[in-house]
């Protein structure tokens, strides 16, 4: 699927990529096999569009870093990170 938006993620040190096919994958930079995501998101409401990524300082409530996300229905995503050892699995809007 087509990648619409690549950020870095200075703290953890994961790429994140966002993709036409209602992805956000997660590239871990420090290990050998760099080119297997470690983490995603998917079956998203809308296609992401641009990432934005903010570092908070000195873990500042309880937040390590913070992505924002734009999608083609206009809304906008917000995911905090609050641990260095985080995971996110698959994310369904709405299910049970």
């Amino acid at each position: 699927s087509w990648v619409t938006c690549i950020q870095y993620m200075t703290q953890s040190k994961r790429l994140v990529a966002a993709s036409a096919n209602r992805m956000i994958s997660f590239y871990d930079l420090n290990q050998t096999n760099y080119h297997t995501p470690v983490s995603r998101i998917e079956n998203l409401v809308g296609v992401p569009l641009c990432i934005e990524y903010y570092a908070w300082p000195k873990n500042k409530d309880a937040r390590l870093e913070t992505i924002l996300v734009g999608d083609d229905l206009g809304i906008c995503h917000m995911y905090n990170i609050t641990t260095t050892d985080w995971h996110f699995c698959e994310f369904k809007l709405g299910s049970k």
